[in-house]
């Protein structure tokens, strides 16, 4: 049975999508599927392939089993299928926080699952070697806003031991000095002590790992995200704003104040690792294995997983 990813990387959705789609597929064919990814963005399609996973044209998606439509609004609902799945963001449930909801829906049959973050094994597999003092500031693989040298330059005005980190598919930085390109930022958060990061995708892998962070937001999403997950308590990072508007100096005492006392950071890394189990991707691959095995019913169920 052919289940087909529909994901897609942009300045204005970023690449988490791309990421999350990778893991949900090699979730998959840990488990004997076969699955394909359809991308339009030539960089995100290099990324795929690396990572061992085959693409998908709109032909083949049309006539998949399953299609996985991680960035839905940009893909139309294909008329024909008779099974589809939506990835929705930041849903909250019964149990807790679930960042990704497996929305199954076909002809007249509903299925909701809260399967929490989809997390990229290497985070969780990852050894955790704490440089006392650092701080790694990730804002985006592809760094939309182009503000990760300018936080780094901010922090290390203050004395702070900071280096960034940005994906393949961000722009070339002024300087290097301090900036490091990379796909492998596990690596670099791993030894972090405090994490300068967006609202995405590394804010929970980040929270996958006990990282405490301090958190920017790119976009209007990001800053709604941020703010509802204040809002429902105890989360493990700290708000400064937008990457393009903030104040440098908050954002220095924050990180100082952070870095001075080791209560604190243990409590924000304890609650992230509270909220983000690391178990989000063997539930989504349960679901999407339990989806291929329904027929639709005459009227809408609802099931959830525990997060």
């Amino acid at each position: 049975m052919l289940t087909v990813i529909q994901t897609e990387a942009s300045s204005e959705v970023g690449f988490g999508h791309v990421v999350r789609s990778v893991t949900l597929a090699r979730g998959l064919q840990e488990v004997r599927q076969d699955v394909r990814i359809q991308v339009e963005d030539r960089m995100a399609q290099n990324y795929v392939c690396a990572h061992g996973v085959k693409l998908a044209g709109q032909r083949l998606a049309e006539v998949a089993e399953i299609l996985v439509r991680d960035v839905r609004t940009l893909y139309p609902t294909t008329g024909g299928l008779h099974r589809w799945i939506d990835v929705v963001d930041v849903a909250a449930d019964a149990s807790g926080y679930a960042q990704v909801v497996l929305a199954m829906l076909w002809e007249q049959y509903d299925k909701v699952y809260g399967c929490g973050p989809i997390i990229r094994p290497e985070f969780l597999e990852q050894p955790r070697r704490k440089v006392p003092g650092r701080v790694v500031v990730s804002l985006g693989g592809t760094d939309p806003t182009g503000s990760t040298e300018r936080v780094v330059m901010y922090l290390r005005t203050a004395g702070i031991d900071a280096v960034g980190i940005i994906g393949p598919g961000a722009r070339p930085p002024a300087s290097d000095q301090h900036v490091i390109r990379t796909e492998a930022i596990w690596r670099d958060l791993a030894e972090a002590q405090v994490a300068v990061v967006t609202g995405g995708m590394t804010l929970l892998e980040c929270a996958s790992i006990g990282v405490p962070c301090v958190a920017l937001a790119n976009n209007d999403m990001e800053d709604a995200r941020l703010k509802w997950l204040i809002n429902k308590g105890n989360p493990w990072f700290y708000y400064a704003g937008y990457t393009q508007r903030f104040h440098p100096g908050f954002l220095q005492s924050t990180v100082q104040g952070l870095l001075g006392c080791e209560r604190v950071r243990g409590t924000l890394g304890k609650r992230g690792m509270e909220q983000v189990d690391g178990g989000g991707l063997a539930h989504a691959v349960a679901a999407i294995t339990i989806a291929q095995g329904l027929r639709p019913m005459a009227q809408p169920v609802q099931l959830g997983l525990n997060v």
